[in-house]
C-alpha cells in the first residue's frame, strides 16, 4: 500500500501529472479504489478489511498533508497488477521495469 501511495507521491512532484494528490487519483481510470468509493459497513466489519481501510486512511491523510512517505519504489509513476500491462509503452521507450512489489509492477517514466 505504501508503493502504490509513492507512486501518487511521485506524480505530484512530476511533470505531466497534477500538483495535488487528490487530482493525481481522481485522474479517470488511474486508481480504482478511488473510483469505487469507500467499503460498506457490512464489509468494514471484517477485520482485514476494516485495517487495511484504516491503513489506507492514515496514508491517504499523510499524502493530502503533503507529509513525505518513505519512497520504496525508486521513483516509480506507474504501476499494475499485470507485468505485461506496459510492454508496448517500454517497447516504445516511454517507461522502464523498475522492480515488482508485492504483486504489483512498477514502472518509471523515461518522457522528462
Amino acid at each position: 500500500m505504501n508503493a502504490v501511495g509513492s507512486v501518487i507521491q511521485n506524480r505530484v512532484g512530476a511533470s505531466g501529472f497534477p500538483n495535488t494528490a487528490h487530482d493525481v487519483v481522481s485522474q479517470k481510470k488511474q486508481f480504482e479504489g478511488f473510483d469505487r468509493g469507500a467499503p460498506t459497513e457490512t464489509e468494514l466489519q471484517n477485520p482485514k478489511v476494516k485495517e487495511a481501510y484504516d491503513n489506507c486512511t492514515d496514508l491517504a491523510q499523510k499524502l493530502v498533508d503533503k507529509q513525505d512517505i518513505q519512497d520504496n519504489t525508486g521513483g516509480a509513476t506507474f504501476y499494475d497488477a499485470g507485468r505485461d500491462s506496459f510492454s508496448k509503452l517500454e517497447n516504445q521507450g516511454k517507461v522502464e521495469y523498475n522492480q515488482q512489489i508485492g504483486g504489483h509492477h512498477f514502472f518509471n517514466s523515461t518522457q522528462g
